[in-house]
């Protein structure tokens, strides 16, 4: 199998984790800070620089690495993107992953819990909560919190995730629902990662409500008009890393070892 040195970033808790698995395999490890100037590395062999699943992969980043390398990380912007063709440098973005985005939204979920039961009043039980979405995250939350005694009302835009909502949670309609809709729900939970939440829904809200915006930046909420309608919000990012970093840790150390594998296999058919 192929066997690069691996160089981890060690910005993310999780990484600490990854290198410890990786290490345990026989694979040589180092370590690098990826928002140092000097990083990742000055090495002039290919090696597998690994990230977090939330940083972004930048053009001072993909000059740093050696041509033939690979870079395991979050998405990666334009200039990055033209570098690394330049230089045969795979990329792989965690986040494009099916097997590993389904298995982070179980963290992330017991994440949300966390923090809304840090944010709120009253029990989990009999909560009404709304969720925006129903993606890999949306399903994990909904799956915790209803067993948990929670109403979940799901908010989807195709019309078989809102049929398949309706099966699992307490009620499932269309985003129409907020503006149609008096919202009596203690708690949002946003995993959409466009704006949802503008002045327009905000304003309708009951302002003991908490708002937890799952999404990735920018997230699904206005913050400064929710903050000046004196709402309680909390954009919570890299939850896998942040509580339970050993767990999310072994998630991508399968991806990165699976994805090589698969390299390995398919420069042996060529």
């Amino acid at each position: 199998m192929i066997s690069p040195l691996f160089v981890i970033d060690q910005t993310d808790n999780r990484n600490a984790f990854l290198a410890t698995f990786l290490s345990q395999e026989g694979y040589n490890v180092c370590f690098c800070y990826s928002d140092s100037s000097n990083s990742p590395l000055p090495f002039n062999k290919p090696y597998a620089l690994v990230l977090s699943p939330a940083k972004t992969v930048t053009e001072s980043i993909a000059s740093s690495v050696p041509p033939n390398s690979y870079i395991f990380g979050g998405a990666c912007t334009s200039e990055a993107l033209e570098i690394m063709e330049k230089k045969e440098i795979l990329h792989v973005n965690f986040l494009e992953d099916e097997h590993f985005t389904m298995l982070n939204a179980i963290p992330t979920a017991e994440g949300a819990l966390m923090i809304v039961m840090q944010n709120t009043v009253s029990t989990i039980k009999d909560m009404e909560v709304l969720l925006l979405g129903y993606g890999r995250v949306a399903k994990s939350v909904n799956h915790i919190f209803t067993a948990l005694g929670a109403k979940v009302t799901i908010l989807a835009r195709n019309i078989k995730d809102i049929a398949s909502a309706s099966i699992f949670a307490h009620a499932a309609y269309n985003f129409e629902y907020l503006h149609k809709n008096t919202i009596t729900a203690d708690v949002i939970i946003n995993t959409v990662p466009q704006k949802i939440l503008t002045r327009t829904e905000l304003i309708r809200l009951n302002p003991e409500i908490f708002i937890l915006d799952l999404a990735s930046k920018p997230g699904g909420v206005d913050f400064e008009v929710a903050k000046e309608l004196g709402l309680k919000t909390e954009h919570a990012l890299s939850l896998p890393g942040k509580v339970a970093p050993k767990a999310a840790g072994e998630y991508m150390k399968r991806t990165i070892l699976r994805t090589l594998a698969l390299i390995e296999r398919n420069e042996m058919n060529e």
